[in-house]
Formats: C-alpha cells, sequence, structure tokens
C-alpha cells in the first residue's frame, strides 16, 4: 500500500475543501459580518495543509488499489471533517471540538442533525458555510 499516494490524494480533497471555503468568504462581504477573519483563517489552514501533502508526498505508483481507495474514503471523510469543522472553532459560535466537529460531520453525511440550538443565530456567513456542507456531502454520496 502506497501511503505518500493515499497522502497526496487527501491533499487534492484538502485543496478542494480549501477552495469551498472560499466562497463563503463573499458573503460575509456582502453582509459585512467579522466572520471572514474564521473562514479566511480556515481557508488558509485547510489549502495550505493540503498543499503541503501534494508538494511533499510523490507517489512512485500512479495507480490506486482498491485497498488504497478504501483507506483513502475513509480517511477523507475524517480530514474533511476535521478541517471543515475549523470555521465554526475560529469564529467560536460552536465553542466546543466535539460539537463542531459533530456538526460538520453531519453536514457531510447529510443526516441533517444539528447541536445547534438556534441555527439562525449563526453569522450568515457560517450559515452558507454550513449549507455548502451539506451540499459537498450530497454530491459525494451520489459520487
Amino acid at each position: 500500500m502506497s501511503l505518500t499516494l493515499i497522502a497526496r490524494v487527501q491533499g487534492f480533497l484538502l485543496l478542494f475543501l480549501g477552495g469551498a471555503m472560499c466562497f463563503p468568504l463573499v458573503v460575509a462581504a456582502v453582509y459585512r459580518e467579522a466572520a471572514w477573519q474564521a473562514m479566511l483563517l480556515a481557508a488558509a489552514l485547510t489549502i495550505g495543509a493540503g498543499g503541503g501533502c501534494v508538494f511533499i508526498c510523490q507517489p512512485t505508483e500512479k495507480q490506486i488499489s482498491q485497498r488504497e481507495g478504501f483507506v483513502i474514503v475513509a480517511i477523507g471523510w475524517i480530514i474533511a471533517s476535521l478541517f471543515g469543522s475549523l470555521p465554526f472553532l475560529l469564529h467560536g459560535c460552536i465553542a466546543s471540538f466535539t460539537d463542531a466537529y459533530f456538526e460538520t460531520v453531519s453536514g457531510f453525511t447529510t443526516t441533517g442533525a444539528t447541536v445547534i440550538s438556534y441555527v439562525e443565530s449563526l453569522p450568515r456567513t457560517l450559515l452558507f458555510w454550513r449549507s455548502m456542507i451539506q451540499w459537498l456531502g450530497g454530491i459525494g454520496i451520489i459520487l
């Protein structure tokens, strides 16, 4: 099993996720919300981690085996949820890591469960990110 190949694919996943985090920045600019700082920092951390994985991990093999595919998917859900929860944590609207991680996993798996008692109290920027997580999760399940 090629760990460098797995890490490189995870890097591309993080680059995609970091790019998706840039769309809520437009919402923050339109509504002039302070949540842009949390989104920008989360996007920068995600893109930085993804770029680091892609740059450092040069695989010797180009073919992904079935075994590596299973590992890529399993680790991908975990890593995407970890980095996807960063905006909630950095903004502070969800103070607990467990709650932020749960909210993100719930979005990516499109279960619809939430730990936020009053969802409308979130800034529009984070509401947009929460909706985007659910949309990306829906596309991921279809694919």
